[in-house]
């Protein structure tokens, strides 16, 4: 004679636990792919983002060498605002450039605004000024000697901190 209480449970019965352990594994699979794919996301926001203060940094060099050549070509130059198009920047949007020469005693003072991708919220907005040695734009110039193989550092342009 057997007992029922020594007997395993009835089919049905263990068909619902194993479906409640399915359904509690698949939610925790779930979770941990949604915070891959948000950890994903973020990091290629973030690289993004460095893409884009980057591209600032080298727009900002390229204004500064250009307000220079401007300068040695138009010693009364007083400045101005550019729009770069992204196609000559091969970037996400278009950058905004503003140049502004303030004469001083011994050259000019340089500042320099960038903004890249120009109109958006979030865009990247860096500002910087110079102080432009007089000798580093004066028109008909002779070479104080023969070019050398090396660049050396020109002290004609130092950056200075903003007020």
């Amino acid at each position: 004679m057997s007992h029922t209480f020594c007997h395993p449970l009835p089919p049905q019965g263990r068909r619902g636990a194993t479906l409640i352990a399915v359904l509690a594994a698949m939610a925790i699979v779930l979770v941990m792919l949604g915070g891959m794919l948000k950890i994903a996301l973020l990091g290629r926001r973030q690289f993004l983002k460095e893409l884009e203060l980057r591209q600032t940094e080298r727009l900002l060099e390229a204004a500064a060498e250009r307000a220079v050549s401007r300068l040695r070509a138009e010693p009364g130059w007083t400045g101005g605002q550019t729009t770069v198009a992204s196609e000559e920047i091969a970037g996400a949007g278009a950058a905004e450039v503003t140049t502004t020469v303030t004469p001083i005693d011994d050259g000019v003072s340089l500042g320099l605004v960038v903004e890249y991708p120009v109109g958006r919220p979030d865009s990247v907005r860096r500002e910087r000024a110079f102080r432009v040695a007089r000798e580093a734009f004066a028109p008909n110039q002779a070479p104080a000697s023969p070019p050398s193989t090396v660049p050396e550092p020109s002290p004609a342009v130092t950056p200075e901190a903003l007020p």
